[in-house]
């Protein structure tokens, strides 16, 4: 799976965004957990297992389960820890 059109500036009305991470050297199994914030709130937070040693994984963040909703304007983060400690984030801003 690959993003339809990667960026970090969106306009209103869109209804998902893919955080997609390349990521190597882990324990295959290894858990981690994932944090979606529009302007500094907790909006999301929830967990995955990187499966491989090495990969690509990507997480959803949607309103409504049938992706119908547009997502409120503001500015999200989302950040990813292991074992308690970010390990990464990035950011993009909905219109």
């Amino acid at each position: 799976m690959q993003p339809l059109e990667p960026g970090y500036d969106f306009a209103n009305g869109i209804t998902t965004l893919y955080a997609a991470w390349p990521y190597d050297g882990v324990t295959a199994g290894t858990v981690y957990e994932y944090e979606w914030y529009r302007n500094g709130q907790l909006i999301e937070s929830s967990g995955n297992t990187l499966t491989n040693q090495a990969g690509q994984t990507f997480d959803v963040y949607v309103r409504d389960a049938g992706a119908q909703q547009p997502l409120d304007p503001g500015n999200y983060i989302y950040q990813v820890k292991i074992n308690g400690q970010p390990i990464l984030s990035a950011e993009c801003v909905v219109h």
